[in-house]
């Protein structure tokens, strides 16, 4: 599978087990959505995800993750990492994790 394809999968997925959630986008990317507020995105070969505790991300063994830089010489975004294709089977898991750390944050 593709990086989109299986980016597509993982909406599909979470779709099915929450009614609340949407498909939008983010920096003209496909992502999904929390009460409007994207919480994970896919943007070339990479997942993008919001998170509350990175602490987390290396409990369950994704190790090679990198602050999100939207553009090349820009700060990276506070609580975003890039989640390479690599971990893709991976992906729905911790969009889940996003997911609760969005809620978390505007609940």
């Amino acid at each position: 599978m593709f990086p989109l394809a299986t980016f597509n999968h993982v909406i599909d997925e979470l779709e099915q087990r929450y009614s609340h959630l949407a498909r939008g986008q983010m920096l003209s990317s496909p992502a999904i959505e929390y009460k409007g507020r994207a919480f994970a995105f896919c943007q070339q070969d990479k997942m993008i995800i919001k998170y509350h505790d990175r602490e987390v991300l290396v409990n369950i063994g994704i190790r090679a993750t990198q602050d999100y830089r939207p553009f090349m010489n820009s700060v990276s975004l506070s609580k975003w990492c890039e989640v390479p294709f690599y971990y893709h089977a991976d992906w729905t898991e911790l969009a889940e994790m996003a997911l609760d750390a969005m809620k978390l944050e505007i609940d």
